[in-house]
C-alpha cells in the first residue's frame, strides 16, 4: 500500500507527464499565426462584436484566431487537441464586446477518440474568456487544459504560463487535474469528469480554483462524435458582482441542465478586476492521457432577463358575456436593454377582441393598439423598463374553461438567463352556459270556436342563445274551461296540468314545439276573456331573461262564437197495438243533443190535429189553446248536455166521431232550445197512430126500459 508521500510524488509526476510539452516557451509570432493572417502577439485594436455571433466552424466564417494544435476539421468542428499526448490548442475570437453586457455562449463539443492513462482520457477542454486587449496565447498542455498555468512538483505556477489577460476559465475536466494542486496555483484535489470554475490571471499568477460540479450522469466525457453535448455559459454583471451560470446536457435530444448558479465570479480569490472588453476563447490539452477535443456551432447573445405576468379581470363569466380582460405585462431585468422583444398572445375562445399597450418607464410599444385573437407584436425595452397590454373580448357562447398563455421572447442577439418566467398563464374562467329560451303558444286552426268544440295549441321554445341547451319541456296549466284531450307530441295531463316532454338537447338558434289538443266546456258561456292561456317553458341552463320563458295569453283561434246544440227529436206511439176512436194512447218523444254545446231551455212543441185530445202526462207537458189550436208543450229542460237525452210522455184520446182509418192521424213534435242549433232538419219527428191504422169504431149501447104509471 502506497504511503501519502507517494501518493503525492505520484500526483506531482502524472502533473509533470501531463504538462511537459509546456516546459518550453510560448511559441513565436510566426507560430501563431491565425486564419486571419494576424500573429497571435498582435497588438491590432479589435472591432466591437456584432450580436448575434454564430461561429460554424464549417469554413464559411473565421471568426477567430487559432494556436497551437487547434485547427478546423472542415467539416464543422474546430479540433483543439488530436488524441496525441501533450498537446495544447487555442482557438480565440478576434473580435471583443464590452464586459458590461455580459455574455451567454452555447456551443456544442466532443471529446473521443483517446487513449487512457491510470484508466482515464484527457485531458479536457476550457471555455474561457480574457481581456479584450491581451495577447492572444495558450495555456498549459494537460491538467492546465490549454487555460491555466501549471506547477512543477507543488512549486510556483512557473511551468507554463496561462492564457494573457484571462478573465475566468471552465473546464469540461476528464482526467482531473483541473482542481489538482499542481495547476492554476493550487486547487483541492484531482476530480475527474467534473466542471470546474477557474479564476482569472496573467502569465504564472492566478487561476484560481473556484468551485466545480459533477458533468451530467458523473462524466463530461462524450465517447464519440455523434454523442456531443450542449453547453451553455452565462455571466451576467449585477451591480458590482459578475454571476455566472453554466448548464450542460447529456446528448443530443436531452435537455439542458443548470450545473453551476449564479456564482459571483468576483469573490474568487486574486481575481483580476473586470476588463472594459472580454473575448471569448476555447483551448484543451493533453498529457499522457489523451482524447480529441473539439468544439461546434457556436451562438454568443447578450443575456438579459425578460418576464410576463398575466392576469385575468374575472373567475367566471356568463356565456356571451364579459368582457374578460387579460393584463398583460412585459418588464426587462437588470442585465442589458432589449430592442424588439417579441410578445404572443393567442387569447383563445374570446371574440371581439380588441388591445392596447401602455408603456412603462424604460418601455416602448412596437404597436399601440390592434384587434384579432392573436396579440404578435415586439416591444422596446430598457434595463427595468415594462410595457403592459390590456385585451379585452366577449366570452364564448358555449360553456368551457379559459386558460390563456402570454409569451415573450428575446431577440436574436439576446438570450433569456431565466426562460422559466417567459411564459405566463392566466388563472382559469369558467364560461358558464347560458341560453335565453323564449316560449311562444298559438292556436291553431280556424274559428271561431264554440263551447264544446275541440281544437289545438302549439308550444313552441326558442333558444336564442348564446348557448346550446338541455333538457327542454313545456308545462301548460289549461283554464277551467279547457279540457285536455289528446296529444301528438305526447304531452300528458294530470288535473289541468298539461306536461310535455323534454327534449335532450336544443342548439342555439334552434326550436322544438309540442302541440296539445283540446276542447272547449260544452257549458261554457264567458267572453273568452278567461281563455288566455299561457305555456311555459323549461331547461337546465341559466337563462338571463327568465320573464320570456312563458308565453303571452293565447285564447282560441278567431275568438269565440255562440254555443250550438243540434238537437234531434224522435216521436213515437206508445204502443203498436191500433186504436179504435174514443180510445186513448201515448206518444214518447225523445230529445238527444248532439252537441257540441249545452243545449238550454229545451223545449218541445207538439200541435195536435183536431182528431186528437190531450188527456195527461206524467212528465209535466201540459196543452195550450183551444178548439182546433191546441199545442202540446214540454219542458223547458234548462240544460242539455251534449249526449245527452231527454224523454217525455203524453197521452192523447182519439176522436170518437173519427171515422178515418188513421192515415190523416199524424201530428209533429218539435224540439227547440234558446241555444243555436246548426242542423234544424232534425229537430221535428212526425207520428202516426198506433200501428198506424184505426180500427172501427165501436159502441156499446145499453138499452133501458122503464114504465110509467098513467
Amino acid at each position: 500500500m502506497r504511503t501519502s508521500r507517494t501518493a503525492w510524488w505520484r500526483r506531482a509526476a502524472v502533473a509533470l507527464l501531463c504538462s511537459a510539452g509546456l516546459v518550453l516557451p510560448i511559441p513565436s509570432a510566426a507560430a501563431d499565426t491565425a486564419s486571419t493572417g494576424h500573429p497571435s502577439g498582435s497588438t491590432l485594436t479589435p472591432r466591437a462584436l456584432a450580436f448575434p455571433v454564430t461561429e460554424t466552424f464549417d469554413g464559411t466564417t473565421t471568426l477567430g484566431t487559432t494556436i497551437g494544435s487547434a485547427a478546423s476539421t472542415g467539416d464543422g468542428w474546430m479540433r483543439l487537441t488530436s488524441a496525441t499526448a501533450g498537446q495544447a490548442g487555442t482557438w480565440k475570437m478576434n473580435d471583443s464586446f464590452s464586459s458590461g453586457l455580459g455574455i451567454v455562449a452555447e456551443f456544442t463539443y466532443a471529446t473521443y477518440g483517446g487513449t487512457a492513462f491510470e484508466g482515464r482520457r484527457g485531458d479536457g477542454m476550457s471555455f474561457y474568456l480574457a481581456d479584450g486587449s491581451a495577447a492572444n496565447g495558450v495555456g498549459g498542455t494537460g491538467g492546465a487544459l490549454g487555460y491555466a498555468c501549471s506547477m512543477i512538483a507543488g512549486t510556483l505556477c512557473t511551468a507554463k504560463s496561462g492564457v494573457p489577460g484571462a478573465y475566468l476559465g471552465i473546464g469540461l475536466d476528464e482526467f482531473g487535474n483541473f482542481s489538482s494542486s499542481g495547476v492554476g496555483n493550487g486547487g483541492p484535489g484531482a476530480a475527474p469528469n467534473k466542471i470546474v470554475l477557474r479564476g482569472g490571471g496573467n502569465g504564472s499568477t492566478g487561476y484560481r480554483y473556484a468551485t466545480a460540479a459533477d458533468g451530467p450522469g458523473s462524466t463530461v466525457e462524450t465517447g464519440t462524435r455523434a454523442t456531443f453535448r450542449t453547453v451553455r455559459i452565462a455571466l451576467l454583471p449585477g451591480g458590482t458582482k459578475m454571476l455566472l451560470s453554466v448548464w450542460s446536457d447529456s446528448g443530443p435530444g436531452t435537455t439542458l441542465t443548470k450545473l453551476i448558479s449564479d456564482y459571483d465570479v468576483t469573490t474568487i480569490t486574486d481575481q483580476p478586476k473586470l476588463p472594459g472588453t472580454l473575448k471569448v476563447g476555447f483551448a484543451a490539452g493533453t498529457g499522457s492521457a489523451t482524447n480529441i477535443h473539439e468544439i461546434g456551432d457556436l451562438k454568443i447573445t447578450v443575456p438579459v432577463d425578460l418576464t410576463v405576468g398575466k392576469a385575468v379581470n374575472t373567475a367566471t363569466v356568463p356565456a356571451g358575456g364579459g368582457p374578460v380582460t387579460y393584463t398583460v405585462t412585459v418588464s426587462n431585468g437588470s442585465a442589458n436593454d432589449v430592442t424588439g422583444a417579441v410578445v404572443r398572445d393567442p387569447v383563445p375562445g374570446l371574440t371581439g377582441v380588441t388591445w392596447k399597450c401602455a408603456a412603462g418607464t424604460g418601455g416602448t410599444c412596437g404597436q399601440a393598439s390592434g384587434s384579432g385573437n392573436s396579440l404578435h407584436t415586439t416591444a422596446d425595452l430598457k434595463r427595468g423598463g415594462s410595457v403592459t397590454y390590456t385585451l379585452t373580448g366577449t366570452a364564448p357562447a358555449q360553456p368551457t374553461t379559459l386558460r390563456n398563455t402570454a409569451t415573450v421572447t428575446a431577440p436574436a442577439d439576446r438570450t433569456d438567463t431565466n426562460p422559466a418566467d417567459n411564459t405566463a398563464t392566466s388563472s382559469p374562467t369558467t364560461v358558464t352556459a347560458r341560453a335565453d329560451v323564449v316560449a311562444a303558444k298559438e292556436a291553431l286552426g280556424t274559428g271561431p270556436v264554440f263551447a264544446g268544440r275541440e281544437f289545438s295549441y302549439q308550444i313552441t321554445a326558442t333558444n336564442r342563445g348564446p348557448s346550446d341547451t338541455t333538457a327542454v319541456d313545456a308545462v301548460d296549466v289549461l283554464p277551467e274551461a279547457l279540457r285536455f284531450v289528446s296529444s301528438p307530441a305526447d304531452c300528458t295531463a294530470t288535473g289541468r296540468t298539461v306536461t310535455c316532454p323534454a327534449r335532450a338537447a336544443l342548439a342555439a338558434g334552434a326550436d322544438t314545439a309540442w302541440a296539445i289538443r283540446v276542447r272547449l266546456d260544452p257549458a261554457y258561456q264567458g267572453d273568452g276573456s278567461d281563455l288566455l292561456n299561457k305555456a311555459t317553458v323549461r331547461h337546465a341552463v341559466s337563462d338571463p331573461q327568465p320573464a320570456n320563458n312563458t308565453s303571452a295569453g293565447v285564447g282560441p283561434p278567431d275568438g269565440l262564437a255562440p254555443p250550438q246544440a243540434d238537437l234531434v227529436t224522435v216521436k213515437t206511439p206508445s204502443t203498436t197495438k191500433p186504436v179504435a176512436p174514443g180510445e186513448t194512447y201515448g206518444y214518447t218523444v225523445t230529445v238527444t243533443n248532439r252537441g257540441p254545446s249545452v243545449a238550454r231551455e229545451v223545449r218541445v212543441t207538439d200541435p195536435l190535429i183536431p182528431a186528437l185530445a190531450f188527456v195527461t202526462s206524467a212528465d209535466g207537458c201540459t196543452v195550450t189553446g183551444t178548439g182546433t189550436d191546441r199545442t202540446v208543450g214540454c219542458g223547458p229542460v234548462a240544460e242539455l248536455a251534449p249526449g245527452e237525452i231527454r224523454t217525455w210522455h203524453f197521452t192523447v184520446r182519439l176522436d170518437p166521431a173519427h171515422t178515418g182509418d188513421g192515415g190523416t192521424v199524424r201530428n209533429t213534435a218539435t224540439a227547440g232550445a234558446v241555444t243555436y242549433d246548426p242542423d234544424s232538419r232534425n229537430n221535428s219527428s212526425t207520428a202516426g197512430a198506433p200501428g198506424g191504422t184505426v180500427r172501427p169504431a165501436q159502441a156499446d149501447v145499453e138499452l133501458a126500459k122503464r114504465a110509467t104509471a098513467g
